[in-house]
């Protein structure tokens, strides 16, 4: 736990105890006064408001640093609250100048632990009343919920965007979307004496662990008639005072609970200790200065003092996580947030997909495993003479003793290319299937980690100068975390090699998630999107298509027998191995992790520029901004689910020469809500003629595109076909 302490003499200093208020000692900072900390989900760093500023140090007060400073000094800055990746959600409090007196403005924002990435999540706008202190703020007292998908505060706006004087409790997406009032105000009260209003504040709402309940204080501003003085003349002014107690709501809203009724005690600043109590501050009417630290049952029972001290007042407990995380739950909040292609057919499924395809009675249409001389060891399809072949069956050796070999392979069952988009479609739309990736936790004796997901893709179309395309592929994303927890850098595949980058540059979702752009055809993962060379040509990592924010993870760390084959997955000269066999990944990642990139701190390039000499003689820039190549006239005819595509080029292009000498035609799969159905289809004359099956008879929409020699593609061109 850590809370601040006032005294005459010191100021506000921040302090360290455990969670019984014990082995007290200060967190030397040597600075004059300090507010509201936050701890950071694993209790390693603690932020917290030091003058118009928001600083971060370490929970032993080492490397402080100013993430937001208050310039000018009309800006404050203050109420940290920490993300699960060490972002802070943070309230931004304005003072404009030569405004009408008292009034002020105050925000929501979001920033990275080093300052950068500044930006406002919640903004209605426009200035309000504040000549009171209570007096209803836009949006303040932020704080962040465990998952990070959702952000809890306060404001003093009611839902039709108009301005009250009465806070209330508001929940909203963790960046700022679907603002939902969550607690209403109190009353109406009565107006009281001399027609001066009463009112009531929300403030400092707090999380429990589990994500369900929020506590909150709230202040009374009211007047006390039991206080008057009888005796006072005609129009003396009556007595008015707040009253502080604590609340709890649940996140549905439909639980609500006061949990203290104290007259003459004010009850504030709540936060959830580890044990799912409540801890607060707890001061006499009028006397802060004699503040303690309280804990309660959310039950509202059994309270008693955690820190008091004569001549000393504590406030703003806060707590962070007693343990670290379990493997399991690293894996689930890191696990990467996949944008695909708009013409992408592949998506990152389970192994298993290669192992369980087959079409029940079609003959011979089931995946083999083979030896490297052609024999048949078992088959997907139960019904053939072979063993049965899925995800346990493989190992060392395999299942009934036979021995297993690097040079066994996995044969997919196809001829064409739209067999292979067609079989992967199938397995993608089974559940038990799609969206998984195989995660890995490697552990490092200084206590820091190494996070990997392995990604499986039933085929790769993409070829580099016509050559390449291949059964099976496994690609991976790496997210480095040091000895706290705390993630320090991300390495994404691309091919054999790997690009890695600052963590506070990876682009990352709202909740903390790794964003990899996953290249179409190649399924190379990219920091961002648009045109990247890989060393060939390039890879085009449009973003533009579907995103899977929550692949499942099979957590591999202790590895299956499948993940530790030593054969080839896929029937293709290029068809790569397992995890396992990818030694310099799977042996040493802090190793493997990547060269270029952002690893230096920089924000990743979407391209990177390369002019290489072709086998036509003529020298291409390949990477920023390609040049386009051009569509060809195309006319469309379908009958029944059948789409004609004719397709004439003003030049005939050359395979291996002149681009444009790729054509992607894509239309949505029957399967709901899985990837585009793509042909790929290679150019080598001036005209020609696709074929595609659409989904079913009914309106459909096409699209289609030209890929250059070099990646470049033309614009996408789409038309509705009814």
């Amino acid at each position: 736990m850590v809370y601040v302490s006032y005294s005459q003499s010191d100021g506000m200093q921040l302090w360290r105890a455990d969670e019984l208020g014990e082995n007290r000692y200060r967190v030397d900072l040597g600075l004059p006064d300090v507010g509201e900390p936050t701890l950071s989900p694993n209790g390693s760093q603690v932020a917290f408001q030091s003058g118009n500023d928001i600083v971060v140090t370490r929970i032993d007060g080492t490397n402080r640093r100013t993430v937001v400073a208050g310039v000018p000094s009309s800006i404050w800055w203050d109420q940290p609250s920490c993300f699960p990746d060490g972002s802070l959600l943070i309230t931004k409090r304005e003072v404009p100048l030569g405004a009408p007196s008292g009034t002020s403005e105050e925000s929501l924002w979001r920033v990275n632990a080093d300052g950068t990435g500044l930006h406002q999540i919640v903004a209605w706008g426009g200035p309000v009343d504040a000549t009171h202190a209570l007096a209803g703020p836009d949006q303040a007292d932020g704080t962040v919920s465990p998952d990070g998908s959702q952000i809890s505060f306060v404001s003093g706006r009611a839902p039709d965007g108009t301005s009250t004087n009465a806070p209330t409790v508001w929940l909203a997406g963790a960046d700022g979307s679907a603002p939902r009032q969550l607690t209403t105000a109190p009353g109406p009260y009565p107006a009281g004496a001399n027609g001066e209003p009463e009112y009531a504040a929300a403030r400092d709402p707090s999380f429990s662990s589990d994500g369900q309940s929020i506590v909150y204080s709230r202040l009374d501003w009211k007047h006390h008639p039991e206080l008057d003085d009888p005796n006072n003349p005609p129009g003396w002014p009556p007595v008015y005072r707040f009253d502080w107690d604590l609340f709890t709501v649940s996140t549905t809203g439909l639980q609500y609970q006061q949990l203290t009724r104290s007259p003459n005690q004010d009850e504030g600043y709540p936060d959830w200790s580890h044990t799912a109590q409540i801890v607060f501050s707890s001061w006499p009417t009028y006397s802060s200065y004699e503040a303690e630290v309280h804990e309660i049952l959310a039950s509202g029972t059994s309270e008693t003092v955690v820190l008091k001290q004569g001549g000393t007042a504590f406030y703003y407990p806060a707590f962070g996580v007693t343990a670290p995380l379990p493997d399991a739950e690293l894996l689930k909040q890191h696990r990467p947030y996949l944008k695909y292609d708009k013409f992408e057919s592949f998506y990152a499924d389970s192994p298993g997909i290669i192992t369980d395809s087959y079409v029940p009675g079609k003959t011979g249409h089931s995946n083999y495993l083979k030896t490297a001389a052609g024999k048949t060891l078992a088959a997907s399809d139960p019904a053939l003479r072979f063993a049965d072949l899925n995800l346990g069956y493989l190992g060392q050796p395999y299942v009934g003793g036979g021995v297993s070999a690097k040079t066994d392979l996995i044969d997919e069952s196809n001829t064409t290319s739209t067999e292979y988009v067609d079989d992967a479609l199938r397995m993608h739309s089974q559940t038990a299937y799609a969206n998984q990736v195989e995660g890995r936790v490697v552990s490092y004796p200084d206590g820091s980690k190494v996070l990997q997901y392995w990604l499986f893709y039933y085929y790769n179309p993409k070829t580099y100068l016509t050559v390449g395309a291949h059964e099976g592929d496994w690609e991976m994303v790496q997210v480095h975390l040091d000895p706290d927890q705390v993630p320090t850098r991300a390495t994404y595949s691309q091919h054999d090699h790997g690009e890695r980058c600052d963590w506070v540059h990876v682009q990352r979702t709202v909740g903390g998630q790794p964003i990899a752009y996953v290249a179409d055809g190649s399924h190379a993962n990219y920091f961002s999107s648009g045109y990247h060379f890989n060393g060939f040509d390039n890879d085009n990592s449009g973003g533009d298509g579907p995103a899977v924010s929550s692949p499942g993870v099979n957590n591999v760390t202790t590895p299956p027998n499948y993940i530790l084959w030593p054969g080839v997955w896929g029937g293709s000269a290029s068809s790569p191995p397992g995890p396992a066999g990818q030694t310099s990944k799977w042996n040493d990642p802090v190793g493997w992790s990547g060269g270029y990139g952002c690893s230096e701190g920089q924000t990743p390039a979407p391209t990177r520029s390369v002019s290489r000499r072709q086998s036509d003689g003529v020298e291409r820039r390949f990477g920023a901004s390609p040049r386009r190549p051009a569509l060809p006239r195309v006319r469309v005819e379908r009958s029944g689910r059948v789409v004609r595509i004719d397709y004439q080029f003003g030049r005939p292009p050359r395979v291996g020469g002149r681009a444009p000498w790729l054509l992607l035609t894509s239309v949505p799969s029957k399967y709901e809500g899985g990837p585009p159905r793509t042909v790929r289809t290679v150019v080598s004359h001036d005209s020609g003629t696709v074929r595609q099956v659409a989904a079913s008879e009914g309106p459909v929409r096409l699209r289609y595109v030209v890929v250059g020699k070099a990646g470049n593609r033309s614009a996408v061109r789409s038309t509705l076909l009814p």
